[in-house]
């Protein structure tokens, strides 16, 4: 018996390293990222970067919103970013969208990388509080609200433009 067990053992090692990495792939794919599909999002009221106005849930209300989440040191955040702005172009009078500095830096640095990627969507100045109450973690976070007011999707990392549309196109 011990014979069989030392000529098989790397299969058995083998075999143990593929149902791991099966499993971690597996949990991975069934984490919830941010607040679960379906729950009623959290209200918030943030200031507009360059504006007396305030942005707020309640004042969407009607019409999908792209909430995403993002900070100026955030290589990924600013490399999605225009993408997102085309987007908001597109989805004019049907989607809010509104860019949400989860870190609230510093106003200066916050419109330097609007200017510099031309960014037209109205930007939230002082996100931290809401990214903590949609429990986002990693940036950028996206995260789709239906018109209720309902999370639809939450997207960690960047997403691609067209996975976004077809996310918004569902809703409309």
């Amino acid at each position: 018996m011990g014979s069989f067990l030392s000529r098989h053992q790397p299969k058995f090692v083998a075999a143990a390293i593929v149902l791991a990495i099966g499993g971690m792939i597996w949990v991975d794919d069934h984490r919830t990222v941010g607040l679960p599909k379906g729950q009623p999002a959290p209200s918030f009221e943030m200031n507009v970067l360059g504006s007396p106005q305030k942005v707020t849930l309640a004042g969407m209300a009607g019409e999908p919103v792209v909430l995403d989440f993002w900070a100026t040191w955030c290589a990924p955040c600013r490399a999605s970013l225009p993408h997102l702005d085309e987007l908001s172009k597109r989805y004019e009078g049907r989607v809010h969208f509104v860019a949400v500095n989860a870190q609230s830096e510093d106003v200066a640095a916050q419109s330097e990388t609007r200017d510099m990627l031309k960014l037209k969507m109205p930007i939230a100045t002082d996100g931290y509080d809401a990214a903590s109450l949609y429990h986002v973690e990693k940036l950028p976070t996206t995260v789709i609200l239906d018109s209720r007011g309902h999370v639809a999707r939450t997207f960690e990392g960047p997403a691609a433009p067209e996975t976004i549309a077809k996310a918004l196109d569902a809703l409309l």
